[in-house]
Order: structure tokens, then C-alpha cells, then sequence
């Protein structure tokens, strides 16, 4: 729907949007279609949608998937969605906030997933495909990639800063701790930037459209995924310091810091934000080790 449909849409049920809530809803018809085009949905993919707004995306998702779970946590829009998809067979609407927690994906959502996933006719590829609020972006897509659920591909529109800080490469100035969280699990990509004026109300912010790949393997993995976690959050809140420092202080002296280096195949004098993903797993797996020796 244009931007004058869903303003009227909207004003027919007395609703206004709720920033607080990431309300700003994509009124430009072919960047909806283009999502589900890029996504390359069809027949053989069970679809998670979180934040159906006013189902622009929800409806032509439904039309090419063999079965879509769609998440809206406002119940007006919950409403206005049930509203919008009704007669569709292959649609189950949750109506709950899609996290439990700040890191945790509620039960409920991945119920309804594997759910989908196992029932008659469904297609054998998962996919996430959706106008994210922008406030849960990032927890939420690192959340899903930590979970068993065997998503092969993210198709998401989110806040572009965000999507630069989860596509960075090591080195560069937004690169941190999502950059390696989510580069352990996929490959992730900007397909396209998109402009303020596409949305009611107009963000803040530009948005961008990105393409998150699953690994089929990871390769080095860690041995213990907790703390490969643990290690990731703690380096990168002082990502500029030199890495012999600050395992300096976290083994405990000069020495072990030396020798888990030397394991990890690191060099100390290195700061944490040039560290690859390959070299936090390596540095975890030494640190496991050495704790594992003593």
C-alpha cells in the first residue's frame, strides 16, 4: 500500500503509529515486493515475519510461502493483520512481543516455528523475512541464529547503522561485538540502502535492507559457545586496547596471557577490533584449555 492507503487505513480505525514501538511503516509497494524477491520466497519456505504493521509485507509473504508465522506484539495491528490475512490457511498470527528477554526468543514464537516446520506440505527451507522494529533488531537476529532452529536465510529491513555494525569486517570503525557474533553464524550483506521518505511517519534514521546467509558450518567453532559469548562482550568493551593487556588482567599475569597467545596463534601487541572471528574462537578454545590444564 502508498503512503495516502495506509494513513487512511490507519485513520478509518482511529489508530496512530507508536513510535515507542518502531512504528514507522514502509509505504512504497515495490520495496515490499522487492524484500520478498530478494528473500527468494516461495513454496518450499516457512516464514517468520516479525512486526506485520499493517500487513503490507504479511499478505504477499502469505501468497508465495508454504507457511508463515507472523509475530505483531500491538494488538491493534495484531487486529488490523488478522483482519488482512484472513482466509489464508497457511498463517498462524502470534500476538506477544517476539523476545522473552534481552537475549532470548519467546518459547511461544519457536513453538510455532517448529510447528510449521513439521506440518503437512510445509517447505523444508526457514527464513526470516521482515520490516524489524528497530529497537530489537540486533538482540532478536542474534538471538534466532543461537537458536536450533535451522534458519538458512535473514531477509531484514533495519536501521542502517545497525546494519553496517552486523555487516563490519575486522578493522573497521563500526565493528564490535554483533559484527563477530553474527559473522560466527552467516555471512551478511547490505543489499540496499533505503531512504527516510518511503516511511509514515518518516524516521530519524535511514533504514537498509540486508541479507543474512547461514553457514552450513562453522569452522573453527568453539568448544564452548557461552564463553566464546562471555569473551566476545568483554574484549569488545575496550576494543581499542591491545589483547595481551586485557587477557592479562583476565588470566591473571603476564604468563598464561603469554601462552594462551602463543596457543591461539596470536600476536599480543594486536587490539581487539582488528581481531577476525576465526581468531576470537581460536583465543577462547586456548583459554578453555589452559583452565582445563591447571
Amino acid at each position: 500500500m502508498r503512503r495516502r492507503d495506509v494513513k487512511a487505513l490507519l485513520e478509518r480505525r482511529g489508530i496512530s503509529p507508536r513510535t515507542a514501538l518502531g512504528q514507522n511503516f514502509l509505504t512504497d509497494p515495490n520495496l515490499l515486493l522487492f524484500i520478498v524477491r530478494t528473500a527468494e520466497v516461495d513454496r518450499d519456505d516457512v516464514v517468520l515475519e516479525v512486526g506485520t504493521g499493517t500487513a503490507g509485507l504479511s499478505v504477499p509473504l502469505a501468497k508465495r510461502a508454504s507457511r508463515l508465522v507472523a509475530v505483531e506484539l500491538d494488538p491493534v495491528l495484531f487486529a488490523l493483520t488478522t483482519e488482512r490475512l484472513e482466509g489464508f490457511r497457511n498463517v498462524e498470527l502470534i500476538h506477544r512481543d517476539v523476545l522473552a528477554g534481552k537475549h532470548e526468543v519467546a518459547p511461544e514464537v519457536l513453538a510455532a516455528v517448529r510447528t510449521a516446520l513439521a506440518a503437512p506440505g510445509a517447505g523444508s527451507h526457514l527464513k526470516l523475512v521482515a520490516n524489524l522494529p528497530y529497537s530489537i533488531a540486533t538482540p532478536l537476529i542474534v538471538a534466532l541464529l543461537e537458536t536450533d532452529l535451522p534458519f538458512e536465510r535473514m531477509v531484514v529491513m533495519i536501521q542502517k547503522e545497525v546494519a553496517d555494525r552486523l555487516s563490519s569486517p575486522p578493522g573497521s570503525r563500526t565493528y564490535g561485538a554483533p559484527s563477530v557474533l553474527c559473522a560466527l553464524h552467516a555471512e551478511v550483506s547490505i543489499v540496499r540502502t533505503v531512504p527516510r521518505h518511503v516511511f509514515w511517519p518518516r524516521p530519524k534514521v535511514e533504514s537498509a535492507i540486508i541479507d543474512i546467509r547461514r553457514r552450513e558450518r562453522i569452522d573453527p567453532a568453539p568448544h564452548d559457545y557461552d564463553a566464546f559469548v562471555d569473551l566476545v562482550r568483554a574484549l569488545f568493551s575496550s576494543r581499542r586496547k591491545m589483547i595481551r593487556h586485557l587477557l592479562k588482567k583476565r588470566l591473571g599475569g603476564a604468563e598464561p596471557a603469554a601462552a594462551v597467545l602463543d596457543a591461539a596463534g596470536i600476536d599480543g601487541d594486536v587490539r581487539v577490533e582488528t581481531l577476525a572471528v576465526g581468531d576470537v574462537v581460536r583465543l577462547v578454545n586456548a583459554i578453555g584449555e589452559h583452565e582445563a590444564a591447571d
